[in-house]
């Protein structure tokens, strides 16, 4: 791959946003009944695709919540998530305010998901609380004003 074109020149068609998110996971039930129970989503369909099976969730109350589908390979997955390697660093999803921040870290914590402590982000004014899949994937709940 080459790095992108340095001139100004170059000028990107429009992206609309994004359609949706695939996730390699372990253990496709464990990791559907995680993502079901803790993020609140909905499985909206089933796939089966070159031996690897796909679950699409959603956001029912989100229309412009993307596909988030967890993909099961039929060779499994080869080692455990790290933000370090190349590639997905952490999923980031946005909330409302500081107070659905805090109000995310208390759904956790009635889950008994390991997370952070709720802490400022990078950004000025920005909040946040991370916690872990059942596969390592970093997640966190972010607003930023």
């Amino acid at each position: 791959m080459t790095d992108a074109p340095t001139t100004s020149a170059a000028v990107a068609p429009p992206l609309t946003g994004v359609h949706h998110i695939e996730l390699t996971v372990r253990d496709l039930e464990r990791s559907l009944r995680w993502y079901l129970d803790t993020l609140g989503l909905s499985e909206a369909r089933r796939l089966e695709r070159e031996g690897r099976r796909i679950v699409m969730l959603r956001r029912t109350d989100s229309p412009t919540f993307p596909v988030l589908a967890l993909v099961e390979h039929p060779s499994g997955a080869d080692s455990h998530f790290d933000e370090r390697r190349i590639g997905l660093d952490h999923l980031a999803f946005a909330v409302a305010d500081a107070a659905a921040v805090d109000a995310w870290a208390e759904h956790l914590d009635r889950l008994g998901v390991e997370r952070s402590e709720v802490k400022d982000g990078a950004l000025s004014g920005s909040r946040l609380v991370v916690f872990r899949d059942p596969d390592g994937v970093q997640l966190e709940c972010y607003t930023s004003p």
